[in-house]
């Protein structure tokens, strides 16, 4: 008799990664229904909800709700993560109170705390001179996987990680992330 071990199936992450942080923020409101259907935009750090609701109210997007990513519970509508937490089991914990066939859309930004942590100086560089569009973001497979790989070799490092909720930058500060 054969038994077969898999692990369960939970929601996966699509990155839209983006050369800045504030093209993120624009890319991130151009993909908003403007049907005044209501959104969820979730969020793990207190900077990022004050400049979102900026950004949304400067827009005129009252449809959209703000929630903060330790605090979701699922809804009938599939959420937009606004940024990555720099913890995987985090992150992990919100896919796992996701469906096992839902993709949640995740925007980056390259010039972020966790992704310069891992070199992204030379990535922006050369993606400009590669001439890519601003607007275009890198998004495949390979790149969830490597951000994936990034989160789960710096929780490796970070043993006792403090729990900063300001801003990402804070939290990198606090936990040693260079």
């Amino acid at each position: 008799m054969f038994f077969s071990f898999s692990k369960p199936k939970e929601a996966k992450l699509n990155y839209r990664v983006y050369l800045s942080r504030v093209l993120k923020y624009q890319q991130l409101l151009s993909s908003l229904d403007r049907s005044g259907k209501p959104t969820l935009i979730l969020y793990f750090f207190d900077q990022t909800r004050a400049e979102l609701e900026a950004l949304l109210q400067a827009a005129q997007l009252s449809s959209c709700e703000l929630i903060s990513g330790y605090q979701f519970t699922p809804e009938a509508n599939l959420p937009i993560l606004a940024e990555l937490h720099p913890l995987q089991s985090v992150m992990k914990n919100l896919l796992g109170k996701l469906n096992s066939s839902d993709t949640l859309d995740c925007y980056v930004g390259m010039d972020e705390p966790l992704l310069r942590a891992f070199g992204s100086a030379k990535t922006i560089e050369l993606m400009e001179k590669l001439g890519m569009d601003p607007t275009e973001s890198l998004s495949h497979t390979i790149i969830d996987r490597a951000i994936a790989n990034a989160l789960g070799k710096l929780e490796g490092k970070i043993k006792q990680p403090i729990d900063c909720r300001t801003s990402a930058e804070e939290w990198a500060r606090l936990n040693g992330v260079n």
